[in-house]
C-alpha cells in the first residue's frame, strides 16, 4: 500500500511524465544556426477550391541550406542555398520576419547588404504581407501559385534573381535567428513552403527553417542581463544554505 508521501510523489512523476511527453511549438523559437530541408519537410502540392494543384517543383531533389554566423555583438551574417530549383527558375522568394521588422516601419538593419551568389546586382526587397492571390486561391497563376489560403508571411521578398542554380542568398541583420517560414515560386506554377507556414503551432523543428527575428541585444543590455542572472544565481546559493 502507497503511504501518502509515496502516492504524492507517484502523482508529482505522473505530471512532469506527462508535461515532458506535451511538446510546445517552436515557431519563433531559438533556430540552429546550420541546417537543411529537403522536399520531403516541404509541400508541392495544395487542394484549391478547384482541386489539387500540384507543383512544378515536384520531383526535382529540393534543398535549402542555411549558414548563420554572428559577426558582431548586434549583427548576424545569414545565409542560404537553394537547390533544384531550376525548372522553372526560381522568380522570387519570401522570407518570415518578426512583424516589428516591417510594421509600422520597416527596420533597415533587419535585412541589409543582401546580395544573389555573391553580387548585389539587380536585388530588389519588398516589405510587407504577402498571402495568396486572392482571385485564385491556392492554384496556377498569380503572384503567390500555391500559398495557402489563410495564411501570411509578413517579412521580405526578394527578387531580381537571374536563373541562378543553386541560388545563394546572402545577407546581413540585426537580428537572432528563430524558426520560421519560407515560400518560394518560380514560372507559373513553381512553388514549394515549409509545412510550419500552415500550422503554427507544430512542435516539430523540421516543419520550419531557421530566419531573423529576435533583436540582438546591445552590449550594455547583455551585461546587465549578465549581471542579474549572478544576481539570481547568488540568491539561490542563499536560500539553499539558509535550508540546510
Amino acid at each position: 500500500m502507497l503511504t501518502p508521501r509515496l502516492l504524492s510523489l507517484v502523482t508529482l512523476m505522473t505530471v512532469l511524465g506527462a508535461s515532458a511527453a506535451s511538446a510546445d511549438p517552436v515557431y519563433g523559437t531559438a533556430a540552429n544556426l546550420t541546417g537543411s530541408r529537403t522536399e520531403d519537410n516541404l509541400i508541392l502540392l495544395t487542394n484549391a477550391s478547384q482541386g489539387p494543384n500540384l507543383s512544378d517543383y515536384s520531383g526535382k531533389s529540393l534543398k535549402i541550406e542555411w549558414e548563420i554566423a554572428q559577426i558582431s555583438n548586434a549583427a548576424f551574417s545569414y545565409t542560404y542555398t537553394f537547390t533544384g530549383f531550376n525548372q522553372p527558375a526560381i522568380s522570387h522568394i519570401i522570407l518570415d520576419l518578426t512583424d516589428d521588422a516591417v510594421f509600422p516601419q520597416v527596420d533597415p538593419k533587419a535585412v541589409t547588404g543582401t546580395t544573389f551568389n555573391g553580387s548585389s546586382d539587380d536585388v530588389d526587397l519588398i516589405f510587407g504581407e504577402f498571402e495568396a492571390n486572392a482571385q485564385n486561391p491556392g492554384g496556377p497563376g498569380g503572384s503567390n501559385p500555391g500559398f495557402p489560403p489563410g495564411p501570411s508571411i509578413v517579412g521580405v521578398k526578394f527578387e531580381g534573381m537571374d536563373n541562378l542554380s543553386p541560388l545563394v542568398i546572402s545577407f546581413t541583420s540585426n537580428r537572432a535567428p528563430v524558426w520560421g517560414n519560407v515560400y518560394i515560386k518560380g514560372g507559373n506554377n513553381g512553388f514549394a513552403y515549409n509545412a510550419g507556414l500552415i500550422d503554427l503551432n507544430s512542435s516539430d523543428v523540421l516543419d520550419f527553417i531557421a530566419r531573423p527575428n529576435g533583436v540582438v541585444p546591445e552590449p550594455s543590455s547583455l551585461a546587465l542581463c549578465g549581471t542579474a542572472v549572478l544576481a539570481g544565481l547568488g540568491l539561490g546559493v542563499r536560500r539553499l544554505r539558509r535550508r540546510r
